[in-house]
């Protein structure tokens, strides 16, 4: 495939000039004609054409997005070669020669067919790689984006080597330093998918659709953060595990908070304080702390997972809900949200 056209057409017919290459990954997105989904240049080549091309079909993941293309994985296979990644079977054809120069990737007889309705059948032997085959879940091969969901051990050291060296001047990039007016520390959780942290949060879905927060019967919810309904539970008894993501909505730095568990009878028209506070008292005893757990959050983007539990007595209670309130030095205020549970 013949590339030259895209870069004369940098800069020259409509086309946007790179951005300093030393500082900053260049994406250019254009209308390829042939089937060609994207290309993305190595460590060391011209400065003026250093980055990636993509075709526009294969970004993004709505409108007109090709069918197994529509994932983002175009863009995962050539930042792999903008950061000195090889494909997997060694562009050597199907001969079981080649190599992509990292020990922990099997050698396998050419790329992976692109099907966008189905994925290859593991195992896959090829190239003598059995047991396991050809790893064609790996974000070099050439499978459609739903069957591609990895990078090697080994590849993370070979492009975090060529970040260290080969793309060094990268790691002092002005793209590193927060601009100016970045949010200061501030924990918070998703009341909803479309929660970004700021209040009020003016999103439409339901406060108790939360990927955020999640309850298990089992202290097991680190690895399976999928809710389930509560079971009544006696004092003294196994309790229930609540579990919350919290977040900090800065660039940087760590804060430091307390997550409290609430409890109170289900209904639409909840609201702080009351009947959180426990000043419900009929027709049954409502709300009081349950729980609580300290967090201490970084921040640029990470976060936290932290677990809490306890028991109320509410046998006369079909439903009750849950909300957590997380209290942080630096906040203007807390943050609250309610999670309806089937008691």
């Amino acid at each position: 495939m013949d590339l030259s056209w895209q870069w004369d057409e940098v800069g020259r017919d409509g086309g946007a000039d790179p951005w300093d290459s030393g500082q900053y990954l260049n994406i250019w997105i254009v209308n390829y004609t042939d089937d060609t989904l994207g290309f993305g240049t190595f460590p060391g080549g011209a400065a003026a054409v250093d980055g990636l091309v993509l075709k526009y079909q294969a970004t993004g993941r709505i409108g007109t997005t090709i069918p197994g293309a529509n994932l983002g994985r175009t863009a995962s296979h050539e930042i792999g070669h903008w950061l000195d990644l090889h494909h997997i079977w060694g562009d050597d054809g199907s001969l079981c020669t080649g190599s992509d120069l990292v020990a922990d990737t099997p050698n396998q007889t050419g790329a992976s067919p692109f099907n966008s309705t189905s994925c290859r059948l593991f195992p896959c032997v090829t190239c003598s790689n059995g047991p396991n085959g050809d790893m064609f879940m790996n974000y070099m091969d050439y499978p459609a984006d739903q069957c591609m969901n990895m990078f090697t051990a080994g590849q993370v050291v070979r492009m975090d080597a060529a970040l260290h060296t080969a793309r060094v001047s990268l790691l002092a990039s002005p793209g590193l330093i927060p601009p100016a007016g970045v949010p200061a520390p501030d924990l918070w959780s998703k009341d909803n998918s479309d929660d970004n942290g700021v209040e009020p949060d003016t999103s439409a879905q339901p406060m108790y659709i939360s990927d955020d927060i999640w309850v298990r019967r089992q202290n097991d919810g680190l690895v399976n953060q999928d809710h389930e309904n509560p079971e009544y539970r006696t004092i003294g008894g196994s309790p229930n595990y609540v579990y919350v993501r919290v977040r900090n909505r800065a660039c940087s730095g760590t804060q430091s908070g307390t997550v409290k568990l609430y409890w109170a009878k289900a209904s639409t028209g909840l609201s702080w304080s009351s009947p959180w506070d426990g000043s419900v008292l009929s027709p049954a005893l409502m709300g009081s702390p349950i729980g609580s757990a300290p967090v201490s959050v970084a921040g640029g983007g990470m976060m936290r997972l932290s677990h809490l539990h306890g028991h109320h007595q509410a046998p006369t209670i079909m439903q009750s809900s849950v909300l957590i309130s997380i209290t942080s030095a630096y906040s203007l205020g807390s943050r609250r949200q309610r999670l309806l549970l089937l008691v």
